[in-house]
């Protein structure tokens, strides 16, 4: 029996208007539904955007998942990110759903209104998941009202890396606070070392270098609720001194520019820091996986990113929960799709996930001994306690689509200036709001 097959969809598809059930119609599995799993037999369709290591990875489990239930055929679709979205909404238009996909509830909040996603909370999946004491499905957009829509699988992380050999041949130490991160990029610059390298090409490796200031100040102030509030009309960006304050030292680290910041996409950027182009890098981990693809063997340390002279604010590291799994509510063998979330979330394939592809896990309680030190070291941050969590809801709508323009043709005008960004910022927010009344 062919156990799997897999299938590459291509091309943009027109986004369409969603039908289907009420989210009262969501079916509640019976206890046994996931522990049965003698004799498991049925059809598995998985949509997802996973690549490179990832990919690879996934296809392992499928073949090994199959090859412990013989009776179970799963169909796993590959597409680019770009093209995910709309192809999920056009498949929901047409009643065509797949069975399980890849997905943070925020990104198909239009499903989940519809009744088209299924509840894992009142399903009872969540409880069924080999976790250890982890309460980490509730938190920000994965739940809602008691309900949990999606289940979280990794973690991206958004802080200081930099080269350690780099910094070994300067003898500088990685930085607690503001003043020696800044003194660091003197020294750099001094002996011909450019500190930074940048993905500018790229709207999220840009947004992430100014989040890793922007999220711990207002989540300290408790402004979650900052992009809602600003996408109502009820706050501006002039309200929040976390903006101005995050936005002012953002500039200050542009006296360190390359020629290419704006150039550069991620993957680009990647390559570049892998060869030792610059010391530093600031962002999420998603880019230095790709470092590390390309360069195994290359020093990669971090730290929590010093915008202040005060050491325990600045052992803030942000976090956010990135790959997750969803389910389709009406899915013609819930019990299949349960099984596969369990085995997917068991201790031996997180921990090869972990390994191989470079993340943090949700999971507690994996070995991270013979991970590579940056690893180890955000591990050590996150299991310390040191983090923040990234709950600022994300932009959506018009917002999402003109807001990233906005702040890329900001950072590529050389008269660049906090009191621009915030003016710029604010005129493209007033315009989509007047345009909704």
């Amino acid at each position: 029996m062919e156990k799997s097959c897999r299938e590459i969809l291509t091309g943009v598809l027109a986004l369409c208007v969603l039908t289907g059930c009420l989210a009262s119609d969501l079916p509640v599995l019976p206890p046994s539904a996931a522990a049965e799993t003698v004799g498991l037999t049925g059809e598995l369709e998985i949509l997802h955007y996973l690549d490179g290591a990832k990919l690879e990875l996934w296809e392992q489990f499928v073949e090994e998942f199959t090859d412990m239930h013989p009776g179970v055929v799963i169909k796993t679709t590959g597409i680019d990110y770009e093209n995910f979205l709309p192809l999920m909404h056009s498949r929901a238009a047409a009643g065509d759903l797949p069975d399980f996909w890849q997905a943070a509830p925020v990104e198909v909040a239009d499903l989940v209104k519809a009744g088209m996603v299924l509840d894992l909370k009142r399903a009872g999946v969540i409880d069924r998941l080999p976790l250890k004491g982890n309460n980490i499905f509730a938190e920000c957009s994965w739940g809602d009202d008691g309900a949990i829509w999606g289940a979280p699988y990794s973690m991206t992380v958004c802080a200081l890396f930099y080269n350690k050999d780099i910094f070994d041949s300067y003898g500088l130490k990685a930085p607690v606070i503001q003043s020696e991160f800044l003194e660091i990029c003197k020294i750099l610059k001094r002996n011909g070392v450019d500190p930074f390298i940048r993905a500018n090409s790229d709207y999220q490796s840009l947004y992430a270098d100014l989040c890793c200031e922007l999220i711990p100040r207002l989540i300290a102030k408790g402004h979650a609720d900052y992009y809602t509030r600003l996408m109502n009309g009820q706050s501006t960006f002039a309200d929040y001194e976390e903006f101005r304050l995050a936005t002012d030292n953002m500039l200050v680290r542009y006296n360190w520019s390359r020629p290419d910041d704006m150039e550069n996409d991620m993957r680009t950027a990647a390559e570049k820091f892998a060869a030792g182009e610059a010391a530093m890098y600031i962002g999420q981990l998603t880019a230095m996986t790709q470092v590390m693809d390309i360069n195994p063997d290359f020093n990669l340390h971090c730290v929590p990113f010093p915008f202040t002279e005060y050491q325990r604010i600045n052992h803030k590291m942000v976090i956010e929960l990135d790959d997750g799994w969803m389910i389709n509510a009406n899915a013609e063998a819930p019990e299949v799709a349960i099984e596969w979330l369990k085995f997917l979330y068991e201790t031996e394939q997180a921990q090869r996930w972990s390994d191989r592809v470079g993340l943090l896990m949700v999971q507690t309680g994996l070995d991270i001994s013979g991970q590579k030190p940056y690893l180890r070291e955000l591990a050590y941050v996150h299991r310390s306690g040191k983090t923040v969590q990234n709950c600022v809801p994300t932009l959506i709508g018009e917002f999402a689509g003109q807001w990233p323009a906005c702040l890329q043709s900001w950072i590529a005008n050389p008269q660049r200036s906090t009191d621009m960004l915030i003016e710029n910022g604010q005129n493209v927010f007033d315009v989509i709001i007047a345009s909704q009344k």
